[in-house]
């Protein structure tokens, strides 16, 4: 019996918290990394420049997870009834 689309999304979420409190554990615990933890000032320009060149990236990868989404509660997965199975 497959999940409903509402218990998959939330536990989607629930996976993609724990990872980035894994990897934000990591970051503040590990030694290598603590170059990367430097304070120092962080100018607008700065942070709009990286929102700048990080936009394209951010904006496929959430129009993937919205198709995955769509294919995976509609059961329209390609590969799991062949290629050339009718959409």
């Amino acid at each position: 019996m497959l999940a409903p689309p509402a218990a998959s999304g939330l536990a989607t979420l629930l996976a993609e918290a724990l990872a980035v409190g894994a990897a934000w554990t990591c970051w503040r615990r590990s030694r290598s990394m603590r170059g990367l933890r430097l304070r120092r000032p962080v100018s607008l320009g700065e942070v709009a420049s990286c929102a700048r060149e990080g936009a394209p990236l951010g904006a496929l990868d959430a129009a993937e997870t919205g198709d995955m989404a769509g294919a995976i509660t509609g059961g329209r997965r390609a590969g799991l009834r062949g290629a050339a199975a009718p959409v």
